[in-house]
């Protein structure tokens, strides 16, 4: 038998237009865990699913679609192994308010997601998957095409289950993964959701009771940003002493910054790490004292929420 995951075992989960009311789909993920689900692109859904590895089973809403995912994508090793007790998904997708509201690209989007996994003194690790909107729609349009034609001019029979794409094949060179470690306990209960290609990091120092958090990082995904900072970068350089450097928001040296945060084998893909300066707030981890709840991005910077605080104070937004 297999240990306890920590999570809800659901049976289904039911799709339904609430503009309309109208039943769409039921997704059945076969004898998983499912553990959390995301929409994606207006006409997919992004599920979290645990049996014996943990997966993105990605399934189409379209009518005639199949009922089965159309691919999964697996997780490391590192992370497959394990029981992961928490896991958070989100996405930087975002409907406009209202027709006169400014939309962000869709196809720069990312996709958010947390697992988090516990040692035996009650240390929290987590591992942060920032995936590129791109990465992920590529990877379904290439299992819809085999599914429809197969390779070459060899058509295949329709397949009863999903196509599993191993981490080697879209991973490494395809998001950009945080490793955050020894971070205190109940940091699970912590969300960080993205918005656009930026998506908000707390950097929790090692295993310390009380934290003293005085600068949010944000990491964005966005080729033409990424792009964009290194220019800045060399500008400044040119132009500036280097102590004139250390009040920028743009992160020069991430390691130094961020020690082991960023998985060298996993940041291929173009990034730039901001780092914003707030009023320096200790969070205590215990149920009743003043703790983080969630780090939410948006079009001009970004709000967090604290629990243990007076209502007034729940919410503190910082333009950026």
């Amino acid at each position: 038998m297999e240990p306890s995951t920590g999570v809800i075992e659901y049976h289904s989960l039911d799709v339904w237009n609430w503009m309309t009311g109208q039943f769409i789909k039921r997704i059945e993920p076969p004898r998983s865990s499912l553990m959390n689900f995301v929409p994606f692109d207006g006409i997919y859904v992004l599920v979290i699913t645990r049996h014996s590895t943990l997966c993105i089973h990605i399934y189409s809403l379209a009518p005639a679609a199949p009922n089965h995912a159309v691919c999964a994508l697996e997780f490391p090793d590192d992370i497959a192994r394990k029981f992961p007790f928490s896991c958070q998904i989100s996405t930087g997708e975002h409907p406009a308010s209202s027709r006169g509201h400014f939309r962000a690209d869709s196809s720069l989007s990312m996709v958010s997601i947390t697992v988090y996994t516990e040692d035996y003194i009650q240390y929290e690790y987590a591992s942060i998957f920032l995936i590129p909107h791109a990465t992920i729609l590529a990877h379904i349009q290439e299992a819809e095409s085999y599914q429809l034609h197969g390779l070459g001019d060899d058509p295949i029979e329709p397949r009863e289950t999903a196509i599993r794409v191993p981490w080697a094949y879209w991973g490494p060179g395809g998001c950009l993964r945080l490793r955050l470690q020894e971070l205190p306990c109940r940091s699970s209960y912590m969300s960080l959701l993205p918005s656009g290609s930026r998506a908000p990091v707390v950097p929790f120092r090692a295993s310390n009771f009380w934290e003293t958090i005085d600068s949010f990082f944000v990491f964005d995904v966005n080729p033409l940003a990424a792009r964009h900072a290194k220019q800045l970068l060399r500008e400044r350089r040119r132009d500036q002493a280097q102590s004139d450097l250390e009040g920028t928001t743009i992160v020069e040296d991430v390691e130094a910054a961020l020690p082991g945060v960023v998985d060298p084998e996993c940041s291929a893909i173009p990034y730039v790490v901001y780092r914003f300066k707030i009023p320096a707030c200790s969070t205590h981890l215990g149920s009743t004292e003043r703790t983080i709840r969630a780090v939410e991005m948006g079009m001009t910077g970004f709000t967090v929420q604290f629990d243990g605080v007076s209502f007034e104070e729940s919410l503190q937004t910082w333009t950026v």
